[in-house]
């Protein structure tokens, strides 16, 4: 699916997707076009003003000029060094220029912000680069919008289009800003921090010996990240346990997750789908086939594992709950902008038919993950089973600004088929149920919650094979 239909988005929109730590996969690129900036000046100002005009176009609320000038201020500041005089922003404020919420950037606006990095170059003891300075001021910009949106650097951009890189090493898990606390959104599966036990809700207190708290996300995915191989130390602090938690964990290449299926009983199968990228509907749909080609033509019902998916891209969400729908809208999405507004509906052909259908969800379910357990619940199309979601209903647009960086911005919310949002919310479950960890030798299943859910999956499936008899 490519999100260029029906968006109207700007030519130089590469992607539109919801963020993960380990990046996502691209809807939509384009080859016959040159980013905002091919060809900007070393001193980067004219990126800066590029920046600023996408936010101010595309930005999912309104943001007054002045504002965006003070959080590029304090980016700058606070990439001085920790030591500098300089870091106190009272000292360098934009003067009030009386052009109060009309929109467009005004003129002077940005002459006093031109002078107000002249004065801080000026003053500083050490010599600033203006590449550098500019950098800083798009990353403050950026930042401080939200805890989605924020500047991609030549490596961060490369992973993102890539989804693998050789030489980073990274500890496999989605964090976000959580009144300025660093929280645990989701260990992926396999990976280091999953290994070492990270919990989706664990707070992130301390990276080695530096403390977090009020640090930028993009510097605190940057001290986690590193050469593969050599150990980060994180000190965690979990609602159910006193004192904090050490983790010791050896950064690695990630590699990408799977879909993975198997039978839990003769006609009962079991899909895990870790994260969603564009061709996880295709992997689950050969998923669906595996399973049914062991029972023989037919499954009498299907458990979907989203327990800890962070998300993934929206197209690969909206695939996938169409193969389980055959009409009514999945997702919407609005912003402040009209090209964010868009509307995604099924389509008739669907796999599994009737087949009863409970779907695992837990705090670590997020947007994607949300998407699809929303649309297949409104729609009665299966039984949600677990804990309430995350709550993370934005969607972020990448905008490519040279050759080498672009720009992720929260450009809108996304809304379920009756126009509910999730945002701070979450998907509340149909039954809850705690995840639990219990030998289960007659199922060869040790997960309590997944217990629950075949013994709910089998009483649906008797439900609907008496229905079927009595008609």
């Amino acid at each position: 699916m490519s999100f260029r239909h029906g968006l109207s988005l700007p030519a130089s929109v590469l992607m539109l997707c919801i963020w993960l730590q380990y990046g996502c996969v691209p809807t939509h690129t384009t080859t016959d076009e040159q980013p905002l900036s091919a060809t900007t000046p070393d001193s980067g100002f004219s990126t800066f003003t590029d920046v600023f005009d996408l936010i101010k176009d595309n930005y999912v609320a309104p943001i007054e000029d002045r504002v965006l000038f003070k959080h590029a201020i304090q980016g700058v500041l606070s990439g001085l060094d920790p030591d500098s005089s300089l870091l106190n922003p009272d000292n360098y404020r934009i003067p009030q220029t009386g052009a109060g919420n009309k929109p467009g950037r005004h003129k002077g606006d940005l002459h006093a912000f031109s002078e107000i990095l002249h004065r801080i170059k000026n003053d500083s003891t050490k010599p600033l680069e203006d590449g550098a300075l500019m950098q800083h001021a798009i990353q403050g910009m950026l930042s401080r919008l939200d805890s989605h949106s924020s500047y991609l650097d030549a490596k961060e951009y490369k992973y993102l289009r890539s989804g693998t890189s050789s030489n980073i090493g990274r500890l496999g898990i989605e964090v976000e800003l959580d009144q300025g606390a660093v929280k645990v959104v989701a260990p992926l599966d396999n990976t280091p921090a999953q290994k070492a036990g990270v919990m989706a809700g664990d707070m992130i207190v301390r990276l080695d010996n530096q403390p977090v708290k009020g640090m930028e996300l993009s510097k605190i995915r940057k001290l986690m990240h590193g050469r593969p191989g050599t150990n980060i130390t994180l000190t965690i602090t979990r609602q159910s346990v006193n004192g904090p938690i050490i983790k010791k964990i050896t950064r690695a290449v990630l590699s990408t997750t799977k879909v993975n299926s198997r039978l839990l009983e003769h006609g009962f199968g079991y899909i895990r789908i870790p994260n969603f990228q564009l061709r996880t509907a295709k992997d689950m749909k050969r998923a669906v086939d595996k399973l049914t080609s062991k029972t023989r033509g037919a499954l009498h019902g299907l458990i979907l594992d989203l327990r800890n998916n962070p998300g993934g891209v929206l197209a690969g969400a909206v695939a996938v709950s169409d193969a389980f729908l055959t009409q009514g809208r999945i997702v919407s999405t609005a912003g402040n902008s009209v090209k964010s507004r868009a509307s995604y509906n099924a389509k008739p052909d669907a796999i599994l038919h009737d087949a009863p259908m409970v779907i695992l969800v837990n705090g670590g379910s997020a947007s994607a993950s949300e998407i699809v357990a929303g649309a297949l619940q409104e729609h009665k199309r299966a039984l949600i089973m677990g804990s309430t979601t995350y709550g993370k209903g934005s969607v972020q647009t990448i905008f490519p600004i040279t050759n080498s960086a672009a720009v992720k911005l929260t450009t809108a919310h996304y809304f379920t088929p009756s126009g509910r949002s999730i945002q701070g919310v979450g998907i509340k479950p149909d039954i809850e149920s705690a995840q639990l960890e219990v030998e289960m030798p007659q199922h060869d299943i040790k997960d309590q919650q997944l217990h629950e859910a075949l013994k709910t999956l089998k009483r649906l499936s008797v439900q609907k094979t008496s229905s079927r008899t009595r008609h």
